[in-house]
């Protein structure tokens, strides 16, 4: 689902395209904002938001065959709740 095809759902329950816009943006750019200052976000009935950090590493280019330092990181990840995971395995 794209985000045109959301805004389209939220768009069912009245709201103008514009106001639509605006409410997704506005809770996606929530969600990033969270995320960004290191929080998790919790959707009950959805999931979790969270950061993960990965460590820093060896690794080697293989183009060249060179051993290079890879620097630690973190990335955003994703927990389906029990309810979610249950939807979809029906």
């Amino acid at each position: 689902m794209t985000r045109k095809e959301i805004i389209a759902k939220v768009m069912e329950t009245g709201l103008t395209h514009n106001a639509a816009k605006a409410a997704v943006d506005t809770f996606l750019a929530g969600i990033a904002n969270a995320m960004g200052g290191g929080d998790y976000v919790k959707l009950s009935g959805f999931g979790t938001f969270y950061i993960k950090n990965k460590k820093a590493r060896r690794g080697m280019n293989p183009k060249t065959g060179e051993r290079i330092q890879v620097q630690a990181k973190k990335y955003p990840a994703f927990r389906a709740s029990p309810e979610l995971r249950l939807l979809i395995n029906e």
